[in-house]
């Protein structure tokens, strides 16, 4: 007669179902570390920047130094202001200007040598 192959005494499975419940719970636990890492990441990432006002534009070269725009497609020249604004020192270039979040400085070829524009920023 030929022998059976006896299955595992009951005694290896409690064991087996304690080892599976520790890797599952291990494994949720890697997965909720690396989504809070993420998360938090994230947010720290988006919420870096702060957005500083009173920041003045400066151009000493009449040429040289447009303005863009966020909402247009071409740089601008940069316009003469009514009236200067405040922090300007009376020794500033003529043109001194108030600048906003997402307007840009762009070059132009024949700008020459030498500084053209300066950015002022609010202490």
């Amino acid at each position: 007669m030929a022998q059976q192959a006896q299955p595992y005494p009951s005694s290896y499975d409690p064991v087996q179902r304690s080892a599976w419940l520790t890797l599952l719970l291990f494994f949720a636990l890697f997965c909720a570390v690396i989504a809070l890492g993420g998360y938090f990441g994230w947010r720290s990432y988006t919420s870096a920047m702060i957005p500083v006002e009173d920041t003045l534009l400066l151009r000493y070269a009449p040429t040289g130094v447009l303005i863009k725009e966020p909402n247009l497609a071409a740089p601008q020249d940069i316009p003469l202001p009514e009236e200067r604004p405040i922090g300007c020192q009376d020794d500033a270039p003529r043109y001194c200007v108030n600048f906003f979040e997402g307007q840009r400085l762009v070059g132009q070829r024949g700008a020459g040598y030498g500084p053209v524009s300066a950015l002022i920023l609010a202490d």
